[in-house]
């Protein structure tokens, strides 16, 4: 599946035409100027106009443009112009047209420099150009195809559950459970939609991926798809960052490459939602097509969807979220048992604690967006899994204040949960928590379906 490529709309009339020739460009500089565009906006509305941005700005010479995207910032744009209102990185025009040439050309080839460079601005909370959003986008989907619907991942692994967009909490989480690419990563679905920053959080996951392809997996989530993330944020903030549809677009055209479940060590079944009853083997999730959008209904869209119900037997209707299905205690294990597994590791329901085991500890839930959507207030976790598959949940709270607006240094607010495999191995678990040092102790845990 190809990405679409941006219009640039109708030709300049002489190639050797200045800014200063062309009236409709002096319009929309002069317009620019006293405004608060960004220089992602400002190559936005140019490309309206000419064939390219890259020689708009060239013409343009010695011009400083603030490259954040906050609309608060007010920066006078002027030859002499630096920004006074943020602290965002100036670009100088003479530089541009080698610069987002060299974009394109060096994503092409993986290039180290280009991906680290676009990690540094991205941990800095600087999004990325339109054109570097294409590229990776274009790169990922290539390193994407190649995986299989499961991906087999080795121990000791960090699996991590919803984090919908809260950015700077994705920071967090990752002084919680520690840096790639020291640390294995197994993401499960929902990068984006309901928090602020799904467009920095998604980026950065993807220079991640191009970067470390064997040291971090991305999942499908129910998220992923254009029906919902059209619906519940991701759209409009694409839109409100580069004032068009394409990265949107780009965004999820590479959704529909993700895969779909992990298992690690052959004995652990990761999916973002939940089983189906059209599955009963895991020879049944490879041979599924789950290259395009998967609509809501049928084995993929369970995958996604559905959730445990620890008052039921077997499949039911899943009415709350009308995609999916409700499962109970025995359908897992039969699965688990069928498999040759002994657990089941999920996200997709908020978890006060972070965290939510059910049916004997067979099945986990993990939850890793703090404070979901800013007012929730419940804790987040990853869950640890190490190499004899002792499998630890890390408690984390959201990001402190100073630490949203720039990465520094900050005490990590977490606590521990150990869950312990016994030596036998017979997949019945034992539980002990810690909480700051305390003694054992058992969570209240809410159940939310969203």
């Amino acid at each position: 599946m190809s990405s679409p490529t941006p219009a640039y709309g109708r030709k300049k009339k002489s190639t050797n035409q200045t800014i200063e020739e062309d009236p409709d460009s002096i319009k929309i500089f002069n317009q620019l100027k006293t405004t608060n565009s960004s220089y992602q906006q400002i190559l936005n509305r140019v490309s309206t106009l000419h064939q390219s941005p890259f020689t708009w700005a060239r013409n343009l010479g010695n011009v400083d443009y603030c490259t954040a995207i906050e609309p608060s910032c007010d920066a006078n744009y002027s030859s002499e112009a630096s920004c006074i209102s943020c602290s965002s990185q100036l670009i100088n025009n003479n530089n541009m047209m080698t610069m987002m040439n060299t974009t394109s050309s060096s994503i092409g080839g993986n290039s180290s420099d280009f991906i680290n460079s676009c990690i540094e601005r991205l941990e800095k909370g600087i999004p990325l150009r339109e054109i570097e959003i294409k590229q990776l986008c274009i790169k990922a989907q290539e390193v994407l195809m190649n995986e299989s619907n499961i991906v087999r991942v080795s121990s000791p692994v960090t699996v991590v559950g919803d984090i919908h967009g809260q950015f700077w909490d994705v920071i967090e989480m990752f002084r919680v459970g520690g840096p790639l690419p020291n640390t294995n990563y197994l993401f499960l679905g929902d990068y984006v939609d309901r928090g602020k920053h799904s467009v920095l959080t998604m980026s950065l996951l993807l220079c991640y991926k191009l970067k470390w392809p064997q040291r971090i997996t991305l999942l499908r989530g129910n998220h992923e798809t254009r029906g919902i993330s059209r619906t519940y944020g991701f759209y409009k903030e694409c839109m409100e960052y580069y004032g068009s549809p394409n990265t949107w677009n780009y965004f999820t055209d590479l959704f529909d490459y993700l895969t779909v479940a992990a298992l690690v060590d052959e004995k652990i079944f990761c999916v973002h939602g939940g089983l189906s009853p059209a599955i009963t083997s895991l020879d049944q999730i490879r041979v599924l097509d789950r290259f395009g959008e998967p609509g809501m209904e049928g084995p993929l869209v369970d995958l996604l969807w559905s959730d445990p119900d620890p008052d039921r037997e077997g499949f039911g209707t899943n009415n709350s979220r009308g995609a999916g299905y409700l499962f109970g205690g025995d359908i897992v294990k039969k699965f688990l048992h069928f498999n040759s597994a002994i657990h089941m590791c999920r996200a997709h329901q908020l978890c006060d604690a972070g965290y939510r085991l059910l049916f004997d500890d067979r099945l986990s839930t993990v939850w890793s967006a703090p404070n979901y959507c800013y007012r929730c207030g419940n804790k987040a976790s990853v869950l640890e899994i190490d190499q004899e598959l002792n499998m630890f949940f890390n408690i984390f709270e959201d990001a402190p204040s100073h630490a949203r607006e720039c990465t520094v240094d900050s005490k990590l607010h977490k606590s521990t949960m150990k869950l312990i495999k016994p030596k036998n191995g017979n997949g019945d678990f034992k539980v002990a928590t810690s909480i700051n040092g305390g003694d054992e102790s058992s969570f209240d845990v809410s159940q939310y379906f969203l």
